[in-house]
């Protein structure tokens, strides 16, 4: 199955494309507030890096569905809903978080917090373990996000302060997210 992923809840907008666990293509772009102008590009360059003759060949969507940027967010499920109609095909989403998560299942089947910035001295983390998760989205402002790492002393993975691993939301780790965790898929638009 040929699978289209993008990421567009942050700063950086990625794309990746991938065909039965394997990566075909992938693009990133670290450029804030222009993922409305570069996705559809990027899309475009990927089909052809992955050797693809056109949309038609892409048979589901994969795309992050925050937390993160509120307007990053609707450009990437925006997008994701238009290709829908367009292409007749199937779209999953799935939590930034979860997909950050997937980065570190491949080093560890151990708990983890993942936490990424949230703006304003505010941060999301939530606990995953083998990227399942574990405990509830928590919006929290920097002191209580230390006192989280504190309290659950486990490898942190995101960005911000104090983090063990030091990741950014990838379209790549969606992909991952999709094949080998089917049923982590929080919501299919159908």
């Amino acid at each position: 199955m040929i699978q289209l992923a993008f990421d567009t809840c942050y700063s950086a907008c990625s794309v990746a494309i991938g065909k039965d666990g394997v990566l075909l293509s992938h693009r990133r772009e670290e450029e804030k507030n222009m993922h409305s102008r570069y996705l559809l590009a990027m899309i475009d360059v990927c089909l052809q890096q992955a050797g693809l003759k056109g949309y038609e060949e892409i048979e589901r969507i994969v795309v992050s569905n925050g937390p993160g940027s509120f307007t990053g967010t609707r450009v990437g499920l925006a997008a994701a809903v238009g290709l829908k109609a367009a292409l007749g095909i199937p779209v999953y989403s799935a939590s930034t978080l979860a997909a950050v998560a997937q980065a570190f299942k491949k080093n560890s089947d151990k708990l983890c917090l993942v936490q990424l910035e949230a703006g304003r001295g505010f941060f999301y983390q939530q606990l995953f373990q083998e990227g399942m998760k574990k405990g509830e989205l928590i919006h929290c402002n920097g002191l209580q996000a230390a006192q989280n790492r504190e309290m659950f002393k486990v490898s942190v993975i995101g960005n911000g302060e104090q983090v063990d691993i030091y990741q950014l939301p990838d379209a790549c780790f969606l992909l991952t997210a999709e094949m080998k965790l089917n049923n982590n898929i929080e919501a299919r638009y159908s």
